[in-house]
C-alpha cells in the first residue's frame, strides 16, 4: 500500500484565489514508510508563528498549475 513522501509541496500565490497561497502537487513523489516519516516529521518540525502575507513583489498565476 502507498504511504506519503516526503517530497516538498510549492504554493504559488494564484490572481482571484483568496488571500492565501495555493499548494501545487503536480511534482513526483516517491512512497515511503509512514512511521518512519512521522519520526522525521516530529523531528524536523517548523513551527508557524505568523501568517504568510503576500509582498509587493510577488507574482500570480493567471490559473491553478
Amino acid at each position: 500500500m502507498c504511504n506519503g513522501d516526503m517530497g516538498l509541496v510549492i504554493f504559488h500565490w494564484v490572481r482571484d484565489h483568496g488571500p492565501a497561497p495555493y499548494p501545487d502537487f503536480s511534482t513526483m513523489h516517491q512512497c515511503r514508510d509512514s512511521v518512519a516519516k512521522l519520526n522525521t516529521a516530529e523531528r524536523h518540525v517548523a513551527l508557524i508563528v505568523k501568517y504568510i502575507t503576500k509582498t509587493s513583489v510577488a507574482r500570480e498565476l493567471p490559473s491553478f498549475p
